[in-house]
């Protein structure tokens, strides 16, 4: 199977400036006068990237995130249908959780990681982790006398 080199992922504010333009037909004039005062995406109407840098740009874009999943819940209708959204072809689609996608699979990776299995009656032997005797220690010379 060959497999093709994945597309650099594009900019929330990128994304949010296309869903725009395909809303008002392409026309860019059209999202520029947008009359639609109820769209919680209309503050990043404008937006094509990030012009502000530092902790004030990662501030920027966590409010178009969470633009970005109202828009979506309100699309969509409930948590589960944004879940299950298959709009793909929306450029808002790969933030619908209101996260860019790599910390969306670094969460879901850590949640779906194997866990501990802790069998009743066992539970002491979790609680209780002693450390290695190192060599030379007062505790290893201890038990060597003993």
């Amino acid at each position: 199977m060959i497999r093709l080199p994945e597309k650099a992922p594009v900019p929330p504010l990128r994304c949010l400036r296309r869903f725009c333009l395909e809303c008002q037909g392409g026309s860019s004039r059209s999202v520029r006068e947008c009359a639609d005062l109820a769209c919680c995406l209309r503050p990043w109407r404008l937006s094509h990237t990030g012009t502000s840098t530092g902790a004030e740009g990662r501030a920027e874009i966590k409010e178009a995130l969470r633009s970005i999943r109202k828009y979506c819940l309100i699309c969509a209708g409930s948590r589960p249908d944004v879940r299950l959204c298959e709009a793909s072809a929306c450029p808002l689609w790969h933030f619908r959780f209101g996260v860019t996608p790599a910390t969306y699979h670094k969460v879901m990776r850590r949640f779906f990681a194997p866990k501990a299995l802790l069998l009743p009656g066992l539970e002491h032997l979790a609680e209780k982790k002693t450390p290695p005797l190192r060599r030379g220690s007062l505790t290893a010379r201890r038990s060597r006398s003993a």
